[in-house]
């Protein structure tokens, strides 16, 4: 397949450029549901409104030929800032792809031969600490100045290699349970928005130490990294994004409700959508999150929630209402939210709810 690549010419004068490589299926592999995914997320993550990158390229289960001839055509660039993020499976020896396994001595020569200032690799595979283990996978822990805008911040930034592993050498990854992504890809999209910034930016070793923790706490998955100097602006503080989304469709379906929006201004920023539904005194009977990223600056947003007739049948006030009439009062809520809990818009109605016997 060949390479997708997203481009929007920030910062100036400037080459930052990232590689995103994402594998759902590889030789002799269980099928993963959302590696790809993480792969064109993270690139539209890395380019869109808070990210720093001027291009990004995404490969999806590119061969090991593909792979190589695009980390080539990242060395001919010579950028000032390389991004590799990859997800899929992983072994001990490297990161597998469509039809082999990449090598992390051989990931390390190229991470190398970029020759990159600056640059992070973020792994989100199994056994990715593996990956520390090679010569030239590390970098140093001095901690350097930040500047006041994207330019100042890197002059000032240490020069060298940054790794974020989702795991250790002797351990597996994990995806979905509650999310369309990697638990690693999913905590990183989580910790932008939590992450204090620094004079606008999100440093590297800020933005892992909230990867670990949202990674530990809800996944009880343990990252590791090397060479983070906390003064690389990895992306700008979601604080100062200024976006919108405005709810434009509802409907009941059979045993859910769907809902609708339209997001401007929010290409590559995690958002989410959180729904409650509750008796007609208030009692919230289930709770929903659901998380998207905008590939697009004006981008259509979709979400279904399941609406579990168990719950309703077993609710007391609800059970009255049913048995007498076969249908009962229901108060359903949406909001859209960006993922520090700042409302976009928001949706409330009561719904007659029938549940079939």
């Amino acid at each position: 397949m060949p390479p997708a690549s997203v481009d929007i010419m920030k910062p100036p004068d400037i080459d930052v450029t990232a590689l995103c490589f994402g594998t759902n299926r590889g030789p002799h592999t269980k099928p993963l549901r959302f590696a790809e995914k993480d792969a064109v997320e993270a690139a539209h993550m890395l380019t869109g409104a808070i990210g720093t990158a001027t291009g990004a390229t995404y490969l999806l289960s590119p061969t090991l030929s593909e792979a190589r001839r695009a980390f080539a055509d990242v060395a001919r660039r010579a950028p000032s800032v390389f991004y590799f993020f990859d997800s899929g499976h992983g072994s001990p020896k490297g990161i597998v792809l469509g039809d082999g396994v990449l090598t992390f001595d051989e990931l390390a020569g190229w991470v190398r031969r970029v020759n990159a200032p600056h640059s992070l690799v973020a792994l989100d595979i199994c056994h990715a600490g593996a990956y520390l283990q090679k010569e030239g996978a590390l970098g140093d822990t001095i901690v350097g100045g930040v500047g006041l805008d994207y330019l100042d911040a890197l002059a000032n930034a240490t020069e060298g290699n940054r790794v974020f592993c989702s795991v250790g050498a002797d351990r597996l990854a994990a995806e979905g349970g509650g999310v369309r992504n990697g638990h690693f890809t999913a905590s990183m999209f989580e910790a932008l928005s939590l992450v204090r910034s620094r004079d606008g930016f999100v440093m590297d070793h800020d933005l892992f130490t909230m990867l670990a923790r949202v990674s530990v706490s809800r996944f009880r998955q343990r990252p590791y990294a090397s060479g983070l100097t906390n003064d690389l602006p990895i992306a700008y503080s979601q604080p100062r994004l200024i976006g919108s989304g405005a709810i434009v469709s509802t409907d009941k379906l059979a045993a859910s409700l769907k809902v609708g929006a339209l997001v401007t201004g929010r290409h590559g920023v995690p958002t989410r959508w959180r729904s409650t539904i509750a008796n007609r005194a208030g009692r919230v009977l289930v709770e929903s999150e659901r998380h998207f990223l905008p590939t697009e600056d004006v981008f259509m947003a979709n979400a279904t929630f399941a609406v579990p007739s168990e719950r309703i049948a077993l609710d007391p006030m609800s059970q009255i209402p049913l048995l007498l009439r076969g249908a009962t009062a229901l108060v359903w809520h949406v909001s859209l939210e960006d993922m520090r809990g700042r409302v976009l818009d928001g949706f409330h109605e009561v719904l007659r709810w029938h549940v079939a016997a």
